[in-house]
């Protein structure tokens, strides 16, 4: 077998060198064409057909016979030249790992596998404070060596402080410098204000400051304008560093003297004070306070009617309702408190700023001029079939008399006061003496004509609201 390798492996030779022929022995001698001689252990042919090169010795026959029987190659087919461009075999490389060899041959170790293959590098390392103003960052994708991963970092500058990782934001974000501090006194002399709008800086306002002298002093943030009556001028008084007007019974008018005497009381006309007698018929321990501000002993003595109850509620102008002086000039007044529904009631007063179709109700009350009624109406919820949706009004007609002794009938002809509004709560001072009838007026649809109320009439007087 060992022999029929060498045939083989120069027939190979010959064909691939393109030379003369190949002469074959059956013995141990192999004779190529040409004279050369190949011994069986260590010779070998230097030359091929080209004349270039040939069997490099250290590949042919570098060895005998193995002692099983078999040849081994150490080197191989392999010549020191390769194929050259005259044509003839030879090669650095051959094959280098050895020839035939006990009947086998040997294969290439496999390649390792590529410890990267998987792996993403998609997990940097946190972010970290260098310093109080800088950040160090890792972009968010690195590359695999060997498998592992790396970053490439980069610093950041922290305008605002890097505190745990991070750059602070801006502190003065969203904070808005338009509530600047209160006046105050810098001095005892000077007073200090702030601008309305501040600027921020690290988070907090500051506004600038604005100093001015006060001649007179400051306090509680303000220059005081007066330190005595006489820095104020005509009419006017230091009171507690301000100047004040005179208008008060301890100070009034030009002089700001105290009033006193018949002229107890201060009035206060705007411009101008003057002490008076009354300000109001309340001032007055008798009689009412006339046009002067002097008060005017009644010369009106109620007929005895006006103290005593009667009437109806729904009788219209000829018998409303008379409510008694000395109940209506009681602390509270005299009320009906829902007890009187206006559905279903005579429609008996439509004029005025009223002319609505409606049931009503009348009351009638006896005031001296400069007397005040005051009245409170409210609205109140449905008596009739479905709910009422009208809006009520109140109105006073006047009856005035010459003569209290003998008062004309009232006629309501003469409307003193008119109203609509489910709430109101006029004061109504009587310019004259006689009858005043009060009207409560509904209004809605046929089947909705009105509800209950609430009404109050209290009367003040001079004096006793007597008869």
């Amino acid at each position: 077998m060992a022999r029929l390798g060498r045939f083989v492996g120069f027939f190979l030779w010959g064909v691939a060198s393109g030379g003369g022929a190949v002469a074959c022995a059956t013995g141990a001698d192999i004779q190529p064409v040409g004279g050369a001689r190949a011994d069986a252990g260590h010779d070998a042919a230097r030359a091929g057909a080209g004349g270039a090169g040939g069997i490099d010795g250290a590949a042919a026959d570098a060895a005998p016979e193995a002692a099983g029987g078999g040849d081994a190659a150490t080197g191989g087919g392999s010549g020191s030249g390769g194929a050259s461009g005259s044509g003839a075999t030879s090669g650095t490389g051959g094959d280098a790992s050895g020839g035939v060899s006990g009947g086998g041959s040997a294969d290439a170790a496999p390649d390792a596998p590529d410890p990267c293959v998987g792996v993403p590098c998609a997990s940097p390392p946190a972010a970290a404070c260098q310093d109080s103003t800088h950040l160090l960052v890792f972009d968010p994708v690195g590359t695999c060596s060997g498998g592992s991963c790396l970053y490439t970092s980069r610093t950041v500058d922290c305008g605002f402080g890097c505190v745990a990782g991070v750059c602070s934001g801006d502190p003065c974000a969203g904070v808005s410098c338009d509530t600047p501090p209160a006046s105050a006194c810098a001095t005892p002399t000077t007073r200090r204000t702030y601008a309305s709008v501040g600027s921020c800086s690290g988070g907090s306002c500051t506004y600038a400051p604005t100093d001015t002298p006060c001649p007179y002093g400051c306090a509680a943030g303000a220059c005081q304008s007066c330190t005595l009556d006489a820095d104020c001028g005509v009419g006017r008084w230091c009171d507690a560093g301000a100047c004040a007007p005179c208008a008060s019974d301890a100070r009034c008018g030009a002089s700001c003297a105290a009033c006193g005497g018949s002229t107890p009381h201060c009035l206060d006309q705007g411009g101008t004070a003057s002490c008076v007698q009354c300000r109001t018929t309340a001032d007055c321990a008798a009689g009412t306070c006339d046009a002067a501000h002097a008060c005017a002993t009644p010369t009106c003595t109620p007929p005895a009617s006006a103290c005593a109850s009667g009437g109806s509620q729904d009788g219209g102008c000829g018998n409303p309702y008379r409510i008694s002086r000395t109940e209506a000039g009681a602390a509270g007044g005299f009320t009906v408190a829902g007890t009187w529904g206006l559905c279903g009631r005579n429609d008996q007063f439509n004029g005025g700023c009223d002319t609505r179709a409606g049931g009503d109700a009348e009351y009638r009350v006896f005031a001296r001029a400069g007397e005040t009624l005051d009245v409170s109406l409210a609205r109140g919820s449905s008596t009739c079939t479905i709910g009422w949706s009208g809006t009520i009004s109140l109105r006073i007609y006047q009856d005035a008399c010459a003569d209290c002794g003998a008062c004309p009938a009232p006629t309501c002809a003469t409307q003193a006061y008119c109203t609509i509004a489910n709430s109101q709560t006029p004061s109504w001072v009587a310019p004259a003496d006689g009858w005043y009838t009060l009207v409560v007026d509904s209004n809605g649809p046929a089947e909705d004509k009105g509800g209950v109320f609430t009404l109050n009439v209290k009367l003040t007087c001079a004096g006793a609201c007597g008869c």
